[in-house]
């Protein structure tokens, strides 16, 4: 293996081709002497993050812990909601189940919903996890 993966997939041999015939049809004579020279890009396979090798064990923590405040109010709620007993007068009013569980959803979903864009921008807006995509933080 020379490490020229152009080379190895044939891409260098179809681009001398193409070249000669372009040049062949512009200027009338034919390609003699070989042309083909590749060289790969000069860029390093992968960058080497010094501050992401050590915050690798601190981020998991980190995540969760921005989590304990939302799951806090919500514990908060439904001990309030039991001290109250709101469902049973919701449920006096008429409200249905389906529609009471719904409205958790929608309540616990949008505050975690913030949370988890607060954590998104800072990460990478940040410049902690500057080279990954925001899509997939």
């Amino acid at each position: 293996q020379n490490g020229f993966k152009y080379y190895d997939f044939g891409f260098s041999w179809v681009q001398e081709v193409i070249d000669r015939a372009i040049i062949d049809t512009q200027v009338g004579k034919p390609v003699v002497e070989p042309g083909l020279f590749f060289q790969e890009m000069a860029y390093p396979c992968y960058t080497y993050d010094n501050f992401l090798q050590m915050i690798q064990h601190a981020l998991p923590l980190c995540l969760t812990i921005s989590w304990v405040y939302a799951f806090a109010m919500l514990t908060q709620s439904i001990v309030y909601e039991k001290e109250v007993r709101l469902k049973e007068v919701m449920k006096i009013m008429g409200l249905s189940n389906g529609v009471h569980w719904v409205a958790w959803f929608i309540t616990i979903f949008s505050q975690t919903t913030l949370v988890m864009i607060a954590v998104t921008l800072i990460l990478h807006y940040g410049n902690v996890l500057m080279h990954s995509n925001a899509f997939l933080i």
